[in-house]
């Protein structure tokens, strides 16, 4: 009987210590594996982190990576793209941010497209009163202005562009449309023609009202190179730089909430983590910075810190409608309705087109812009206007997509724009590194296109070659 018991203490006795030994083995086994995995979660040390996974921080990311730099990207959201953002859910493309390739002559991003198709625009968008010659246009009753108005329309706009360039380039466009409608006497028809023009070629361009803009807007684009025809992609805007992030480790879901530079190396602390790096590219929207999402230890510099307060961020916002059937007019490009209140000017592309799709986008910029998304029910606003245009029978939207960059807490807005009073350099600036380990990427911080992606994707180059250079680590323009 004792021999039994003592038997058996033995076996119990073996069987934890084989227990231990497992779990210890396990344990040694794991932390090996830690060690020697390439981009695991385990890493926290790079050469460059690059916050933000859009069009300027894939594109460093993608230079530094070919020139054998150790990167990584945090990106605040679940997806890739920052604000080029294609949606598939309705079994094609739909670019709920950017839309159109601005100016196909020149322009950089033609050579990223392989084998995409793009589709070009009917007019040439460097001509500002040409999108007006592709208007389906109807008064605030709903009812087609005549053939006379609809060439009074451009007309107008033309005279009123040749008028301002003989203002003080930082009057704004709602002061002289004041003082040019006196000149010219115009009637309230005529007004409502003219404002409803410039709404379209200066609110719509720069994602603001008129009394907010001028021609100095104009100046941040001196020195760009691209030009002519606007081009769309039907397979989807983000299809340019889906293959940009390979071999890239990249953290999702990761929110940055500080970055300390005050030692040899950049501290960047998220939500839930901190990571260290020798240099880190902050490719963040104006508005994240303005909102001062990010904390800076020690603070930035003060001219840094200015031209972030300086340059401000348009309102742009798009809603999809998906229709059964086309009830429209399928060959204007536009359709336009004048508004009975002049801060409530929207207007809508004819997706169908260019795609064969039953699909409008309504925009809306600026001030309309905002009191939407605090409004709401943005759908049944349009749908009562489409209404006084088409008539009451016509069918509800199948499906619908709006998007939300005003409040997406990740943007604040829809992309930059230089203010009336400020000067063009105030962009390079905000462009500048900080202590040689600070660098600023994004479409705000081009200094010859900014508010366009082509502007992000030659920040981007632009980073990655400073940080290169720096570093003497070779060429950072690798195809």
């Amino acid at each position: 009987m004792n021999k039994r018991i003592k038997l058996k203490n033995y076996n119990e006795l073996l069987s934890k210590i084989t227990h231990l030994y497992f779990i210890k083995k396990q344990f040694i086994c794991a932390a090996l594996l830690l060690l020697v995995a390439p981009h695991s979660w385990a890493k926290h040390s790079y050469d460059t982190i690059i916050i933000g996974a859009g069009v300027a921080g894939l594109t460093a990311a993608k230079q530094l990576h070919q020139a054998q730099q150790d990167v990584l990207i945090l990106e605040a959201k679940d997806r890739l793209g920052g604000r080029v953002h294609t949606d598939y859910n309705w079994g094609f493309a739909i670019d709920l941010g950017a839309t159109w390739i601005h100016g196909i002559e020149h322009n950089p991003l033609i050579p990223l497209l392989n084998q995409q198709t793009v589709v070009l625009n009917s007019y040439n968008n460097s001509k500002s009163t040409d999108m007006l010659k592709d208007f389906a246009l109807y008064n605030s009753e709903g009812k087609p202005v005549s053939e006379k108005s609809l060439k009074l329309f451009s007309s107008l706009a033309y005279e009123f562009i040749r008028y301002s360039k003989t203002q003080n380039i930082k009057i704004s466009f709602a002061q002289n449309f004041t003082a040019f409608a006196q000149k010219k006497k115009l009637d309230a028809d005529q007004r409502a023609l003219l404002h409803y023009a410039l709404e379209n070629i200066y609110t719509y361009e720069f994602a603001d009202n008129l009394t907010q803009l001028s021609r100095n807007v104009y100046s941040a684009y001196e020195d760009s190179i691209s030009s002519g025809k606007n081009a769309l992609i039907p397979a989807g805007y983000f299809q340019i730089f889906r293959q940009f992030s390979q071999h890239i480790p990249i953290h999702l879901n990761q929110i940055v909430q500080q970055i300390d530079y005050a030692s040899d190396d950049v501290r960047v602390i998220t939500q839930r983590d901190t990571y260290h790096a020798k240099h880190v590219i902050i490719t963040v929207p104006l508005g994240v910075l303005k909102a001062n999402k990010i904390i800076f230890h020690p603070s930035l510099p003060k001219e840094k810190n200015d031209a972030i307060a300086q340059l401000k961020m348009g309102n742009y916002e798009k809603l999809y409608l998906l229709f059964d059937k086309v009830f429209w007019s399928k060959d204007k490009e536009w359709i336009g309705m004048l508004p009975q209140n002049e801060e409530e000017a929207f207007n809508i592309f004819n997706y169908y087109k260019y795609t064969k799709k039953p699909v409008l986008i309504v925009f809306t910029s600026g001030k309309l812009a905002r009191d939407m998304q605090k409004r709401g029910h943005l759908n049944k606003w349009v749908m009562k206007q489409l209404r006084m245009i088409y008539g009451m029978n016509i069918p509800e939207p199948i499906k619908v997509k709006q998007s939300h960059w005003v409040s997406d807490p990740f943007t604040l807005g829809s992309y930059s724009y230089l203010p009336i009073n400020v000067d063009k350099n105030v962009i390079s600036l905000l462009a500048k590194p900080v202590a040689g380990k600070l660098y600023f990427a994004g479409e705000a911080t081009s200094t010859t296109d900014p508010s366009t992606v082509h502007g992000a994707y030659l920040s981007g180059l632009r980073v990655a070659h400073e940080i290169l250079r720096k570093n003497k680590k070779g060429n950072p323009f690798k195809n």
